[in-house]
């Protein structure tokens, strides 16, 4: 939405004064978020065929900026090459990390790929890893074009080439961004509510969010769904958001992490608990160590805490791979199946990271996280834990279930 004004306001549209009332009202956005809703609602399909071409349309887009950045180099922009340190890298990083939320739709939809045990792994490192280098040099790219201190925060690449004189190369940038950017919303805004669906499976929310009509559309799902998205499109600007998406982001994977450690290892027979407060330990000692990292004066005898609390923590992770065996998973023997390595510390190490970038946010999008995160532990602790399915019953057993029953696929709607 704001990209659609700035455009409108370079052309001298009319439009742009209903597009941007003011007030911190975008009415594009909102205007993009219910018509997102409205196809879903009525059961339209996006074709593969369409994301595809619109998929191969960004990347070459990108690849655009990135050639036209360097085709407009100016090494002074460049010196000094870190201006903020590296903290300025950590926070740029943290800030920017809700760009590769795409990657985790690859998840939200394994129920409907062929082969998921094979063709998952596979999608999530080529994405993960193309993403990153498109990143690492169309990034470069900008600075190398315009001073970091120029750069617009709303569109980058088009202001820097108009600026620097290709006020062509500015609109084509601009054009692309405007055409691609609805898809993108709506294919995001896709796995929504199939992930609301699973949930509802599971009993964590709601059964009204598991309720297919007789399309074989979740209605009610897209409805609640969207009437949320579409309010927080309308009222809330990005500026608000973004660091709360990013931790939103961040902590999640920390607790994915956490999950496979549960998936993969167990407590021994003599005590049952052990796990449970082993991984607590850890994520707490982390998490502790992570902000004493970022707000401690390095290089004194203050720096004792932030090494001290991170050597707990890594001896938390040894204490869980030697006191607790090894899970058998379902399928997990299967020829071809991906296994992830070296668990716990692969998994320990990422949600550690994952705190650290989380230390560098702002404040403000610190307690949005975690005021929505303790919204959401009670949700859990008061709704959640009673209804579960796979509290009351235990998530191996179903799982078994599910594989025996499915006859050479996952066809259970729990899995999907």
């Amino acid at each position: 939405g704001d990209k659609v004004v700035q455009w409108a306001e370079d052309l001298d549209l009319s439009v742009a004064g209903f597009f941007n009332p003011g007030y911190g009202i975008n009415t594009l956005a909102g205007l993009m978020q219910v018509a997102c809703v409205a196809l879903l609602l009525v059961g339209a399909e996006v074709g593969q065929t369409t994301i595809n071409v619109v998929t191969v349309a960004k990347c070459v887009l990108v690849l655009f900026m990135t050639v036209m950045g360097f085709a407009l180099y100016r090494g002074s922009n460049l010196t000094p090459f870190l201006p903020k340190g590296f903290s300025g890298v950590l926070r740029g990083a943290t800030s920017t990390y809700f760009g590769y939320l795409g990657f985790d739709e690859v998840c939200c939809l394994a129920g409907e790929a062929k082969n998921p045990q094979r063709n998952v792994p596979n999608s999530l490192f080529i994405t993960v890893g193309s993403v990153t280098v498109l990143y690492i040099f169309s990034a470069w790219a900008l600075v190398a074009a315009q001073d970091y201190r120029d750069i617009d925060p709303e569109s980058g690449y088009s202001q820097a080439f108009k600026d620097r004189g290709a006020g062509w190369a500015g609109q084509f940038v601009a054009a692309g961004e405007i055409a691609t950017l609805p898809l993108v919303v709506l294919v995001s805004f896709l796995a929504q509510p199939r992930l609301q669906f699973a949930m509802a499976e599971d009993g964590l929310i709601p059964r009204v969010f598991a309720e297919v009509d007789a399309k074989g559309n979740l209605r009610k799902g897209i409805l609640i769904a969207g009437t949320v998205a579409t309010v927080i499109a309308l009222f809330v600007p990005f500026t608000y958001l973004d660091d709360a998406i990013s931790a939103g982001i961040l902590f999640s994977f920390s607790l994915t992490n956490t999950g496979l450690v549960v998936v993969r290892r167990e407590s021994p027979p003599d005590s049952p608990h052990l796990l449970r407060n082993l991984l607590f330990a850890f994520n707490a000692l982390a998490l502790a160590a992570s902000f004493a990292w970022t707000y401690t004066p390095l290089g004194g005898p203050e720096t004792a805490a932030p090494v001290l609390l991170t050597a707990a923590a890594a001896g938390v992770a040894c204490v869980i791979a030697r006191a607790c065996p090894d899970r058998e998973a379902p399928g997990s023997n299967e020829e071809g199946n991906f296994r992830v390595p070296l668990v716990p510390f692969i998994p320990c190490a990422g949600a550690f990271f994952n705190y650290v970038l989380i230390s560098q946010l702002t404040w403000l999008g610190i307690a949005v996280i975690f005021g929505y995160t303790a919204l959401a532990f009670a949700w859990y602790l008061f709704y959640g834990a009673r209804h579960s399915v796979g509290n009351r019953d235990g998530w191996a057993d179903l799982l078994r279930e599910s594989r025996a029953d499915a006859d050479g696929g996952l066809t259970n709607s729990l899995l999907a």
